[in-house]
């Protein structure tokens, strides 16, 4: 399509809106491509569960974005995007500009975004509020997370699988920049592995208690980076039956059955 594709555009609402399991895909244009478009600066908005992949823009001068937040105080949560091809591809973006700049708190959190040209971005003329990312994985992106000059950013337990950050991105002691270890990223499956070194070493953020699937988060001592818990306590996950000794049945017990 020679136009701009807005899968949900949500415009200054003025109640506070949640946004859950969204999914936009296999979405082409000539031109820009949204999965979620958020403007405007009234009312708060909640994004808990939303897939966006193999989103298509235009080669020369089309965008695409899984996530445009625009001047929205935003709590974004368990977003995975991937499959994104355009001459700009990004991820989840926080965007200001100077007749309309960032005065509210944004938290992006426990998402994952593969490719790109930015994963995770913040690229904004930011008079107030604060953008905070926490416990997310960015994999492939030219920048895999990145923020301008000026914007007042916090970065906690995030993992760059390729190490790019953005000079400007508050990359700190408790980011990661190696291989999440997916379970089967050629087949599409961005699920943790067992021996991911993202398991158990996010941070608890307030009022998380599940994943994009719906489990229950955490199931271990600590959250996991990125979109996906790992369901340790499982019975059927070897995860559980490397950690918890197996009961083993008494005499008395082995006779009654």
């Amino acid at each position: 399509a020679t136009q701009d594709i807005l899968s949900l555009f949500l415009v200054d609402a003025t109640t506070a809106p949640t946004i859950r399991d969204f999914t936009g895909r296999r979405i082409t244009s000539d031109r820009y491509v949204y999965v979620l478009h958020l403007s405007g600066s009234n009312g708060f908005v909640t994004v808990d569960g939303l897939l966006a992949h193999h989103l298509t823009g235009g080669a020369v001068s089309g965008q695409v974005y899984g996530i445009k937040c625009r001047n929205r105080s935003a709590e974004i949560s368990n977003v995975l995007v991937y499959g994104m091809s355009a001459s700009s591809a990004r991820g989840i973006y926080k965007e200001g500009t100077g007749a309309d700049p960032v005065t509210s708190d944004t938290t992006i959190t426990n998402c994952t975004v593969l490719g790109g040209v930015y994963g995770i971005g913040v690229i904004a003329v930011q008079v107030a509020g604060t953008v905070t990312v926490q416990n997310c994985i960015s994999v492939g992106a030219t920048w895999e997370f990145i923020a301008c000059a000026g914007c007042v950013t916090t970065s906690k337990n995030n993992c760059a699988a390729l190490g790019n950050w953005h000079a400007n991105f508050p990359n700190g002691a408790t980011d990661l920049s190696t291989d999440p270890l997916f379970k089967d990223a050629a087949n599409d499956d961005y699920s943790l592995s067992l021996a991911s070194p993202c398991l158990d070493t996010g941070m608890w953020p307030s009022g998380r208690s599940s994943d994009i699937l719906g489990q229950h988060a955490p199931s271990g001592p600590r959250m996991d980076r990125g979109c996906y818990e790992y369901q340790q306590d499982n019975p059927r996950s070897v995860r559980t039956r490397v950690t918890i000794p197996p009961t083993v049945p008494t005499r008395d017990e082995r006779w009654m059955r």
